[in-house]
C-alpha cells in the first residue's frame, strides 16, 4: 500500500530483446557448436580411458616374472603343473607372471588385434595338434629365454607370451585350453590406426624372422616327440 492507502499492483517487468535474422542464425550456430564440441570432448575422454586401460593391461603383461622358491608352490599349482614333471614345473614357474592373471590377458585380447598363426602358416596346426602344452611351453622358454617369456595360468587355461623385438607393440601368444587344445597367435597393440590388411602393415623383417623361429621350434619339438615316442608310434604326451 502507498502512504495514502492506495493499493499498488505488483510490478511485472518484461524485457524485450530484438534479435535480427543474422543474430538468430549466429545463436543457432553457437548452440550447435556447443553440442558438437561437448560430444567431441566426451568421445576424447572415452578414447583416453580406453587407451589407458589397454596400455595398463599391456604393460602388466610385459612385467618380468618374480621367481618363486619351489617350496612355496601351492597345492593348486602342483595340480596344474603336474607333480610328475618337476623340470617343467620349475621352468614355467620361473616365468609365471605375478602382475597379471589369465582373466587380465583375456581382457587384453579385447583391446588389441590378433591373428592366428595357423592362418599365417597352416603347417603349424598339423605340427602342434598333438602337443602336450606344458612340455612345449618349456621348450619355447628354454629356447627364447626367461626374459622374453611370460606365463599365465588358471585351472582352465594357460597363456605363454613370447615378447617380440618390439614388445611395446607386438607379441606372440600360445594358449592351451582343456585337454591341451592349443592356439597360437600374433597380437598387435595399436590396432585403431591399422587398415583391414593390418598384418601386411606390421609384419616387418624382424617380426617375420621371429615368427619363422617359432615355426622352427614347433617343428623341432615335434621331431623330438616323435623320436621319444613309444614303439606304438603315438606321440608321447
Amino acid at each position: 500500500m502507498s502512504e495514502h492507502g492506495a493499493v499498488l499492483p505488483r510490478e511485472q517487468v518484461i524485457y524485450v530483446h530484438y534479435l535480427s535474422v543474422r543474430q538468430r542464425k549466429l545463436q543457432e550456430e553457437l548452440e550447435d557448436s556447443v553440442v558438437h564440441y561437448r560430444l567431441r570432448l566426451q568421445k576424447l575422454v572415452e578414447d583416453a580411458g580406453w587407451h589407458c586401460k589397454r596400455d595398463e593391461l599391456w604393460n602388466s603383461m610385459l612385467e618380468c616374472a618374480v621367481k618363486r622358491p619351489e617350496a612355496s608352490t601351492s597345492g593348486t599349482s602342483r595340480k596344474f603343473f603336474g607333480e610328475s614333471s618337476s623340470d617343467v614345473n620349475s621352468v614355467l614357474r620361473n616365468v609365471t607372471s605375478t602382475a597379471s592373471t589369465v582373466n587380465d590377458i583375456d581382457k587384453l585380447l579385447g583391446y588389441v588385434r590378433s591373428k592366428s598363426m595357423f592362418d599365417m602358416e597352416p603347417m603349424l596346426d598339423a605340427l602342434s595338434r598333438d602337443f602336450a602344452a606344458d612340455p612345449f611351453f618349456r621348450f619355447l622358454v628354454l629356447h627364447f629365454g626367461e626374459k622374453r617369456c611370460r606365463f599365465f595360468c588358471s585351472d582352465v587355461k594357460k597363456h605363454l607370451v613370447i615378447l617380440s623385438n618390439n614388445p611395446q607393440h607386438s607379441a606372440f601368444m600360445m594358449t592351451a585350453f582343456a585337454k591341451d587344445h592349443l592356439e597360437m597367435r600374433l597380437i598387435y597393440k595399436d590396432h585403431e590406426e591399422m587398415s583391414d590388411d593390418w598384418l601386411a602393415d606390421v609384419m616387418d623383417e624382424q617380426l617375420r624372422a621371429q615368427f619363422d623361429e617359432i615355426v622352427r621350434c614347433a617343428a623341432s619339438f615335434c621331431w623330438i616327440e616323435v623320436v621319444h615316442s613309444p614303439p606304438s608310434g603315438r606321440i608321447r604326451t
